[in-house]
């Protein structure tokens, strides 16, 4: 049995994002106090958060002068280096763990780690020079994506190839290091589940959302998405069985997607929140950063879905002006801003806000995302 931890212990996030100020307030719910860690002082997370220290989460002596002052530390993405959890962990608890991580930057380990637990993944090979790039279509044909080995968060690391030609473009990817090259299996849905586990129960199913296309780079995710029942047991069957071979303790997050026979692909794993599970804040009884919370925390956990069906769509600073000008004019929706901080937010494409659609109707909930101009170019 994990640890315990009761109102008025500190819960430490690493990083200031809009992930993390939803950690904070679903802490906040349980009573504990909560410490923050981010370069940015007028950060996201900064005016719910009891405390933060100024500094960036790649500084080791930085993040240990944080730990000291949490019971426990949990991170809002894997951005995170394996060095600085193993010092961390000296001094902390880290229920989260760090296999998740080491599988979040190494495509080729978390390819072998679903191979070893016998689900289906996209055919691939892996590459460390040009040859074996045109071995590995050889053998895998066209369509096949390249992607570097290694998940290098804000570059450029994957490329499509669809015939001969547009290998020639792969010299600079290979260059970075070694990649996987991936059959680009036709999909007829992009799905995703999360589970949640303190250590102690059964894992906690969230509902499936399936991820949605509404207009040329505008995507969102719908949820809860309903399937037959054979492809929805094998759905939870695949989460149960990574959440229990991971030992996870907080959320698991699965993407995966199904090609046109109905076969279920495993896609990626993540041990932190996604935009494509914000639907069920507004679908059931926890939210995921709720559940994480609870998780970590070891407390038992029980989330009652909803059926209403949600369209929701994250907002970056770069269309937060146009949301606000909306608001009044769009009473069915709900609307989440990231707190007060949004206009200190330096990237543009960061994430300041959501916005969650009722579905009745799937191509009028598509028509009012693209009728309100808020994600207009």
């Amino acid at each position: 049995m994990g640890k315990l931890l009761i109102p008025g212990q500190t819960i430490g996030i690493i990083g200031g994002g809009n992930i993390s100020r939803m950690l904070c307030l679903s802490a906040k719910k349980l009573g504990m106090k909560v410490g923050i860690i981010d370069h940015n002082p007028n950060n996201l997370a900064s005016d719910v958060a009891d405390w933060q220290i100024v500094g960036e989460v790649d500084d080791t002596n930085k993040l240990v002068e944080f730990a000291n002052k949490s019971d426990v530390v949990l991170y809002e993405n894997e951005n995170i280096k394996l060095s600085d959890l193993l010092a961390l962990s000296e001094v902390t608890l880290l229920p989260q763990g760090k296999l998740l991580i080491e599988l979040s930057k190494n495509r080729v380990k978390e390819r072998e780690f679903l191979e070893n637990c016998n689900l289906n993944i996209a055919p691939y090979r892996v590459a460390h020079m040009m040859v074996d790039i045109y071995d590995a279509v050889e053998y895998l044909g066209y369509p096949c994506v390249i992607k570097l080995a290694e998940n290098k968060p804000n570059a450029q690391n994957i490329m499509v190839i669809e015939r001969m030609e547009d290998l020639s473009g792969c010299a600079e990817l290979i260059n970075q290091g070694p990649c996987i090259v991936e059959s680009l299996i036709p999909k007829t849905k992009e799905i995703s589940v999360m589970v949640a586990n303190n250590g102690v129960d059964k894992p906690v199913f969230f509902p499936i959302s399936e991820k949605a296309r509404i207009h040329k780079k505008l995507e969102g995710s719908i949820g809860p998405v309903h399937l037959s029942d054979e492809m929805e047991q094998e759905i939870y069957r695949v989460a149960e069985i990574l959440t229990l071979t991971l030992r996870v303790q907080g959320l698991l997050t699965i993407e995966m997607f199904i090609n046109d026979m109905g076969i279920i692909y495993v896609n990626t794993i993540s041990g932190v929140p996604t935009s494509d599970g914000y639907f069920t804040e507004y679908h059931g009884t926890l939210s995921q950063t709720d559940a994480l919370i609870r998780a970590i925390c070891g407390w038992p956990i029980s989330i009652e879905s909803r059926n209403d069906k949600w369209l929701t769509i994250e907002v970056d600073k770069e269309h937060y002006s146009n949301l606000i000008g909306q608001l009044p004019y769009q009473k069915n929706w709900q609307v989440q801003i990231f707190g007060s901080n949004v206009q200190s937010v330096v990237n543009r494409s960061t994430g300041v806000g959501l916005v969650a659609i009722p579905v009745d109707n799937l191509s009028e909930a598509y028509s009012d995302a693209i009728g309100s101009q808020i994600w207009s170019d």
